[in-house]
């Protein structure tokens, strides 16, 4: 229920009296009149106003009205109201799938739901703003408390075809805090014994924290001896989680970080299993409650066939849990079967964007979850990719859907209160000799795709050279005239993938001949310009390609006058450096930039300390830039951000761009808590432009 939306009356008018007869109607563009009889009515504010006309607009939502002359919230966090003023709340009704579109539109108008009051139907209760668990049934609204009525009307439409009802989790209750765990949870509810799932929270939600308040609630003995009655110790199990990390950042300090900041001090024990640090079990009264290790780490033992004592696979794991989950999104790497073989009671994958490429992403997390029996490739295929390849995109997006309510958690950034966000794209013409130049490197590109067979046949050579020439295109889209060539730059055959398109590292040294603006490359000085638009806010500036980096450090330098102090972090970066540079950022007021690698800046960084994110090229997986830019947009961010991504006009990038559209639209059809007709319908039209195109 929207309430206490401002009604302002002439001084000379009088309400009729309140009256179950009397019907409330809104009337376009901000009038409200109370009864047939009320002919001059009253006046919305501009905000009342846009949010009555927003919702009315939309055919599948019904409207019940009421006002009344006190308003909802107590007077004492607000001004008295002016002689004529009254108070409009609006319950909202629609159907469940809706949830999603309500709870962002809410979000993005600052408004804030309360529990309805006086509601006209009996309907399931359901607020979007409120976590709620999935295994209760939802309380019906006349089982709210009724206070008196007041003038009413619901604000119907013939096209409704059924409604649903929106629920609260008032009626839930709140579990209490692990006795281990610092940090107060203000939105846990009590809800069945997880034996592991999917965390799929969006990025910046506190995912960490979730398998953190999860481990500290094993110090409390009840939940502790209800698992061990239904899943016996064996000789090998111990009660320790292992969390595996990635390793191309430093998510070590951070996981460790987080535990001292939210843990009481010496509640629980931590160590590493990686490099010269090895965990062994010297006794069970010892057993460390956490043991980090990596993915790497984990891919050598399994592939070494290690089982001493000192290997992780010797194991029985109290849990698992997986830290950027999507690392084993290919099942068949020996990461994503090493991690498999692991013995757990309970397994946790933790991946804000689970889905990053196509289905067969969540099929890999499927197995390692021990997810039967859609962990079994011919299960999977049969029920879910052959449906969508063959049959209805709308009926195999429901059924997966279906499946992923009962495996997967995931929350968007609809439920906090978090700064606005504005994203901006900006193209950036290139100039008259960058043109000319990209041109001609351009043609070979052209030349040698009309030289594979339209049946798609090709040997490894071909495609090399075809990945040389693309990487050379996107490298001049940064670079312009002084642009590397790629030559030498020859990737494995056996190992083409995404990380082939998606480089983070030079190809070889290049120069500038001049320190001047006017040699710099367009998509550079136009950086440039909106860093120095916005002195007195921070940056962060992304990219896969360090030579970029090292680009805009010297575009940083070619102004003595106005030199722009940043730091930086790539993976040539010692950890401690990384650290050193994030405090930097947050504790320098004249380090105003940091340059960071999209590979280090995936993950595990806090980057809050700026408020402006540019992101110098587009990526073929556009999960990269989503996590890259939530480092900037998170909890404890408190500044609005604005991040800036730049695409050259008329260029390779723009292709690029189409292929982030149709990742992402597979994203929000699938993992969205709605069913978007509308993105359904465009996944089928993109379906039959490619069948016609292939």
């Amino acid at each position: 229920m929207i309430s206490d939306l401002v009604v302002r009356y002439p001084a000379h008018h009088v309400t009729p009296p309140a009256s179950p007869e009397r019907r409330i109607r809104f009337e376009q563009p901000r009038t409200i009149c109370c009864g047939i009889f009320d002919t001059l009515g009253g006046q919305l504010d501009d905000y009342g106003a846009k949010l009555l006309q927003a919702l009315v607009s939309d055919d599948e939502l019904v409207l019940q009205l009421m006002l009344s002359p006190t308003a909802l919230t107590p007077t004492t966090e607000r001004k008295q109201p002016r002689d004529g003023t009254k108070f409009l709340g609006v319950i909202i009704y629609g159907p469940r799938r809706r949830l999603g579109d309500v709870a962002e539109f809410m979000a993005e108008a600052s408004c804030y739901l309360d529990d309805p009051v006086d509601c006209d139907r009996n309907v399931p209760y359901m607020n979007p703003q409120c976590l709620f668990s999935l295994h209760e049934q939802p309380p019906m609204t006349l089982e709210l408390s009724q206070p008196q009525r007041t003038h009413m009307d619901d604000f119907s439409r013939p096209s409704l075809d059924f409604l649903s009802g929106f629920e609260t989790a008032d009626d839930i209750k709140l579990s209490g805090n692990p006795t281990a765990l610092r940090t107060e949870l203000k939105l846990s509810t009590s809800g069945p014994l997880w034996l592991g799932g999917l965390l799929a929270d969006e990025m910046g939600l506190g995912k960490t924290l979730s398998m953190i308040a999860l481990i500290a609630s094993d110090q409390d003995r009840t939940l502790r001896n209800d698992l061990l009655m239904s899943h016996p110790v064996s000789e090998t199990s111990i009660h320790s989680t292992l969390i595996v990390l990635p390793p191309s950042c430093n998510v070590f300090n951070v996981w460790e970080s987080q535990l001292e900041r939210h843990l009481h001090k010496g509640k629980l024990k931590w160590c590493r299993h990686h490099g010269k640090n090895k965990f062994r079990l010297r006794d069970r009264q010892s057993q460390p409650d956490v043991v980090f290790t990596t993915y790497p780490t984990i891919e050598r033992e399994y592939r070494n066939r290690a089982e001493s004592e000192d290997s992780v696979f010797f194991h029985h794991w109290r849990r698992i849990i997986l830290d950027e989950a999507h690392i084993i999104r290919n099942h068949n790497t020996s990461t994503a079967q090493a991690v498999t073989a692991l013995r757990a009671t309970s397994r946790w994958a933790v991946s804000g964007t689970p889905i990053q490429n196509s289905l067969l992403d969540l099929h890999s997390l499927f197995k390692f979850l021990h997810f039967a029996p859609y962990d079994d490739p011919k299960a999977f295929d049969d029920d879910i990719t052959h449906v969508w390849r063959v049959k209805s995109i709308d009926q195999a997006a429901e059924v997966f859907k279906k499946l992923l309510s009962s495996v997967m958690l995931r929350r968007t950034k609809a439920v906090l209160d978090l700064p606005s966000r504005e994203d901006k794209l900006i193209r950036v013409p290139f100039s008259r000799e960058e043109k000319e130049h990209y041109r001609r490197i351009e043609q070979p590109v052209a030349d040698m795709l009309d030289c594979i067979p339209e049946n798609g046949t090709h040997t490894n050579g071909t495609w090399m050279s075809v990945i040389q020439q693309i990487n050379k295109l996107r490298l001049f889209c940064n670079l312009g005239l002084t642009a590397p060539s790629p030559s030498g730059c020859t990737p494995n055959p056996d190992s083409i993938d995404e990380k082939t398109l998606t480089p983070s590292a030079d190809l070889s040294p290049y120069s500038i001949e001049s320190d001047s603006i006017s040699a710099l490359p367009s998509k550079i000085s136009a950086l440039l310009s909106q860093i120095r638009l916005y002195p007195d806010e921070k940056h962060v500036v992304f990219s896969c390609w360090t030579s970029s980096l090292d680009m805009v450090e010297k575009a940083f330098r070619c102004d003595p006058n106005r030199i722009i102090q940043s730091v930086r972090i790539d993976g040539n970066v010692p950890l401690k450096n990384r650290d050193y540079a994030i405090q930097q950022l947050h504790n320098d007021p004249s380090m105003r930039v940091i340059l960071v690698t999209i590979a280090c800046g995936a993950c595990g960084l806090d980057l809050t300390a700026a408020s402006r994110a540019h992101l110098l090229e587009p990526q073929w997986n556009p999960s990269l830039e989503d996590q890259a830019l939530a480092r900037v947009h998170r909890l404890g961010q408190t500044r609005p951000v604005r991040t800036i991504r730049y695409v050259m006009d008329d260029s390779f990038e723009e292709y690029i761009l189409d292929v982030q559209d149709r990742k992402k639209l597979l994203v929000t059809t699938l993992l969205s808590n709605e069913s978007s007709l509308e993105n359904l319908r465009k996944l089928i039209h993109r379906k039959k432009e490619d069948q016609i195109g292939s």
